[in-house]
């Protein structure tokens, strides 16, 4: 196969990840906690200028504080902000409104500030992959495992921080390695993977390892240029950084997050954490209990295989591999050790959606190295079969049980987000 063909393949499988993304986009933030928290400060923003959300419609959610007197979302306030610029020109030059014309600024606000970026990552994944494997079919491969079976797919329908985190956490990995390898004279790649690396941990602020390791992975380059890509680096990710601790203080008079604040949430948060054993809570968010990463995206081990054999064994990718392995591996542990309860009522262990996603950088790799027998065809197959159930339940309502959930359990499935009135009543 062709260089020419294989990108044309990578483009249609692409293409039609999107088109299936695009199909299922929200029109309503009703239904869950997470993006009602998001929509509120949007709508707050845009129509009156505040970052309280007491006036909104949108404001029943769990997802807010209180502070001197009044409701503010609890959700860092970078990723709404920017968001709450794509209403803010619709409402300005079309006229449009949450109240009157929901459906149509809840979709394209979606599609603006998710799913773009996740396209863009989509097909940036592809020419990663290319790098790190001399082989375009199983790059392609590893393509169609990440475009049909990423649980990051699923979310990319709603206005949520993972889906965005990953593909920022991927521009600024290619960035920094395109920096590293290839060594430009142009400060514009490190200074991308700065912007974006900062902008990660700004939406997502437990994806904060990640920037640290793409810091650390440029810093610790050598050559020559490796001082001027670190201060390039380093100066760009202030903008971001500002930002964020900008908008917390209006909103907070603080610089600690709302996540950091417990005694200002309404809900006491020991309320939200599952108190069951480790190992239980293992086998249940990682593995193959109701919300096992492994069972749901089985094409994550595949990934990890390829992960740890470049990160152990010496080989032109190994210090990649290593920068890519602790995050991936200190977020984990986090979320084993720290914090049990799912995520909530959602398809999966949605937490690690962004360090899975480097995770399933090496699935190219592997392939590789594993060869194309009988049994890694069966194994793809598998990987496929099982990926696509796990995303299809996310595409549909990335807040539901999914089917694996409802298997093992008995829940029930989806929130009736149909019944709009309903909803309305409930949350006021």
């Amino acid at each position: 196969m062709d260089r020419k063909t294989a990108h044309q393949l990578a483009a249609l499988i692409v293409t039609l990840s999107v088109a299936s993304t695009l199909s299922h986009v929200r029109t309503s933030p009703l239904g869950s906690a997470n993006p009602k928290s998001r929509f509120a400060t949007i709508e707050g923003l845009v129509e009156r200028g505040t970052f309280a959300i007491e006036q909104s419609p949108y404001k029943g959610t769990m997802d807010r504080v209180k502070k001197d007197g009044h409701l503010y979302s609890s959700k860092p306030p970078v990723l709404s902000t920017l968001a709450a610029a794509v209403y803010f020109l619709e409402n300005r030059v079309l006229g449009w409104t949450l109240d009157a014309h929901e459906a149509r600024v809840v979709a394209s606000t979606i599609v603006c500030a998710v799913v773009l970026p996740h396209a863009v990552m989509l097909w940036l994944f592809w020419l990663f992959s290319l790098r790190l494997c001399p082989d375009d079919k199983r790059a392609l491969i590893a393509l169609l495992l990440v475009a049909t079976t990423w649980l990051g797919v699923g979310y990319a329908v709603d206005l949520q921080n993972h889906t965005v985190a990953a593909a920022l956490g991927l521009f600024a990995l290619y960035a920094a390695h395109r920096t590293v390898e290839d060594q430009p004279e142009s400060r514009l790649l490190p200074a991308l993977s700065g912007l974006c690396a900062a902008l990660l941990c700004t939406v997502d602020l437990s994806s904060t390892p990640l920037s640290v390791a793409v810091f650390l992975y440029v810093a610790r380059a050598g050559g020559k240029a490796s001082g001027k890509a670190t201060l390039t680096f380093v100066g760009a990710a202030l903008v971001p950084l500002a930002l964020h601790f900008a908008l917390t203080w209006m909103v907070l008079h603080s610089l600690l997050p709302a996540y950091l604040h417990h005694d200002l949430y309404e809900r006491p948060l020991k309320e939200w954490t599952n108190t069951i054993g480790i190992l239980t809570y293992t086998w249940n968010a990682l593995l193959f209990g109701h919300h096992g990463l492994l069972i749901m995206t089985p094409a994550v081990a595949l990934g990890g295989y390829g992960l740890v054999a470049h990160a152990w064994f010496k080989g032109r990718w190994r210090r990649l591999a290593q920068h890519v392995f602790w995050p991936v591996v200190v977020i984990t542990v986090v979320y084993l050790s720290m914090n049990r309860n799912y995520g909530g009522q959602c398809v999966g262990f949605r937490w690690l959606i962004p360090a899975s996603l480097w995770t399933m950088l090496f699935i190219a790799p592997a392939l590789y190295t594993l060869g194309a027998g009988r049994r890694a065809l069966w194994g793809l197959g598998l990987c496929l079969l099982l990926g696509r159930l796990a995303v299809e339940d996310a595409l549909q309502h990335p807040w539901q049980h999914g089917t694996w959930d409802r298997v093992l359990t008995g829940a029930k499935g989806k929130y009736p987000d149909n019944d709009r009135a309903s909803l309305r009543q409930k949350q006021r």
